[in-house]
């Protein structure tokens, strides 16, 4: 008890008055004294009850602040990947219809202005018309057959 003397004994010999001491101050050195005096503490008073049970609920808002934050964290590098995967998948899907676009540009220039079709066209004469009726056929068939029809 050694170690309690020395505030004890600087506590009752001040003798401060007690209205110009902090009411948590008080409660301590309420406390100090009682020590001093039965070598005991005394039972946690109602402040010091409050003030560990307001620490505890601080504590509390601090861990779960902590916890939604990095749930936040993960939900927003998910929804990242998700947009990347989304990106990737566009950018794919630009480049299939470029590809499909040179064909029909490259069908499109192969075929002379009056064309000699294979196909049946509506007018007269086979493959009359512009572009030939053969060779848009054959441009529809393979944008269909997904750009598998002439490599």
């Amino acid at each position: 008890m050694a170690h309690t003397a020395v505030p004890c004994e600087r506590a009752l010999a001040l003798r401060v008055d007690a209205a110009r001491i902090p009411s948590v101050h008080r409660e301590r050195l309420r406390s100090l004294r009682a020590v001093c005096i039965t070598g005991k503490r005394l039972p946690e008073s109602p402040l010091e009850k409050e003030l560990k049970r307001r620490r505890k609920a601080e504590d509390e808002v601090e861990k779960q602040k902590k916890v939604m934050e990095a749930m936040a964290a993960a939900h927003i590098k998910e929804l990242e990947a998700m947009a990347a995967a989304r990106i990737k998948e566009l950018e794919a899907r630009n480049a299939y219809l470029e590809e499909l676009e040179a064909k029909v540009a490259r069908i499109e220039s192969a075929s002379p202005g009056g064309g000699t079709g294979a196909g049946a066209g509506t007018s007269a004469g086979a493959g009359a018309g512009p572009g030939g009726a053969g060779n848009a056929a054959q441009a529809a068939a393979e944008v269909q057959q997904g750009g598998e029809g002439e490599e």
